[in-house]
């Protein structure tokens, strides 16, 4: 079991500008500042949120580089965005990972990959649910003929304005199971999932299909509801996320992945950092069962 933070790609690339860095960075001025916070929480995997297929490795190079460099495990949010040309290799598919997966520091033997399904504000979700599914079948075969350590885990959405085969619990496990590959599993996102539940959506319905669901999650998402029913809010007591409850049906299903926070401070009011040492210490608890070794005074300031 790893705790890990995910960090958006925007303060992570070379040509962003330094203030909208700053912002994700939960105000840090630079990402080793941040990892060394991180590394004081017990933190030991990073997820970079979001990389497409077509970004640029040179804009990420130095700070991925400093990731593997410091002994974090990487995960990496994909990306289905953009038409998908016929190719017999993955990786010309998708070609930003290559420089990654062969990267001298990469020590890892299985590289996670978060991703959503097709998702579309015209195309119904019957039809996205079955393009989902022929593109992930395509993918996860080129993966295993390439012999590469990459394993999807397909992510549950909250229930919005747009049509979303995996905007329940049932639509993921749909996929996952037609698609029928070690290569394809589940990301559980609690945040996701938890404001289903409040907002009395599908997934309140069947709450007795998680427990299958959760059989198959090799990841997850974590983050909290704020007062207005805001995703990727700190999880700083049960209103925002039951975490404990949570983590223990992982534990019972013999999850052995990374329990992966996935924030957006934009979104938070005041005290971010502050509020993530919170976050970060209930989650270490729930996972380890002890008080996490942290610094307080010399860690915010």
């Amino acid at each position: 079991m790893k705790l890990g933070v995910s960090i958006k790609s925007i303060a992570l690339r070379s040509d962003s500008l330094k203030s909208d860095k700053k912002i994700h960075l939960a105000g840090f001025d630079h990402l080793s500042s941040y990892l060394q916070f991180l590394r004081e929480h017990g933190v030991s995997s990073i997820e970079l949120r979001i990389y497409k297929r077509d970004d640029p490795f040179e804009l990420f190079e130095e700070s991925i580089g400093l990731i593997l460099q410091q002994g974090f495990d990487l995960t990496i949010h994909g990306d289905l965005a953009g038409s998908v040309k016929e190719e017999d290799n993955f990786l010309k598919i998708y070609p930003s990972l290559k420089n990654i997966l062969f990267h001298s520091n990469l020590k890892q033997q299985k590289v996670i990959m978060p991703i959503h399904a097709y998702q579309s504000k015209t195309t119904d979700s019957e039809s996205l649910k079955i393009s989902s599914i022929d593109t992930f079948s395509k993918w996860t075969k080129l993966v295993e003929v390439d012999q590469l350590p990459i394993y999807f885990a397909l992510e549950n959405n909250r229930e919005k304005e747009i049509n979303d085969p995996c905007n329940n619990i049932q639509g993921v496990m749909d996929i996952v199971e037609a698609v029928n590959s070690e290569h394809m599993r589940i990301c559980w996102d609690m945040g996701h999932y938890i404001s289903n539940i409040t907002k009395r959506k599908q997934d309140s319905l069947y709450q007795a299909r998680l427990l299958p669901y959760i059989k198959d999650v090799i990841h997850t998402h974590i983050h909290g509801l704020n007062d207005s029913g805001t995703t990727h809010c700190p999880i700083i007591n049960d209103k925002s996320l039951p975490v404990e409850t949570y983590i223990n049906l992982l534990k019972e299903a013999q999850y052995n992945g990374v329990y992966n926070v996935e924030f957006s401070f934009d979104r938070w009011e005041e005290n971010v950092r502050e509020q993530l040492s919170k976050s970060l210490q209930r989650l270490y608890k729930a996972i380890y069962s002890e008080e996490p070794k942290v610094l307080m005074n010399e860690t915010l300031n």
